[in-house]
C-alpha cells in the first residue's frame, strides 16, 4: 500500500506582508507578479487569473489565511476553505484594509496555486 498522504501546510512566518514602516503591501503587477511585503510572486504561468483584481485579492486570501495558520494547527487547504466561507458569509470587504473597486473573488485553485509559488523573501 502507498504511504498516508501528508497534509502540505505553509509556516505563517514564511507569509510577511510588511515593507518598511507599512504592516500591509499587497500589490498586483498585470496577471503576472504579486508583490506581499518584500516578497515578489511570478505568477505568469497561473493562466487561470484573467484579471488584476483577481491577484490582488489573492494576496488578500493568503493574508488571512496566515491569521488562520498562526491560530490553529491546520492545513493549507483548510485554512483557504475557512477563508472561503468567511468571504461567502461577509463578503470580500471583510479581508482587505481598503477598496480599489477592482478586485474579483478568484477560485481556491488560484490562491493555492499562488501560495505554492511562494518563495522565502530575500535576506
Amino acid at each position: 500500500p502507498f504511504p498516508a498522504i501528508r497534509k502540505r501546510r505553509r509556516e505563517p512566518g514564511d507569509l510577511d506582508f510588511s515593507r518598511g514602516r507599512k504592516e500591509t503591501v499587497i500589490q498586483a503587477r498585470g496577471v503576472d507578479t504579486l508583490s506581499m511585503g518584500r516578497s515578489e510572486v511570478d505568477t505568469n504561468f497561473v493562466e487561470q487569473l484573467a484579471e488584476t483584481g483577481q491577484l490582488e485579492m489573492c494576496g488578500w486570501i493568503l493574508k488571512r489565511l496566515k491569521t488562520i495558520l498562526e491560530k490553529d494547527a491546520i492545513s493549507n487547504l483548510e485554512g483557504l476553505v475557512e477563508v472561503y466561507r468567511e468571504i461567502r458569509e461577509r463578503g470580500m470587504d471583510s479581508l482587505t484594509d481598503y477598496d480599489t473597486g477592482l478586485l474579483a473573488l478568484p477560485r481556491i485553485q488560484e490562491a493555492m496555486a499562488v501560495l505554492n509559488r511562494l518563495r522565502p523573501p530575500p535576506e
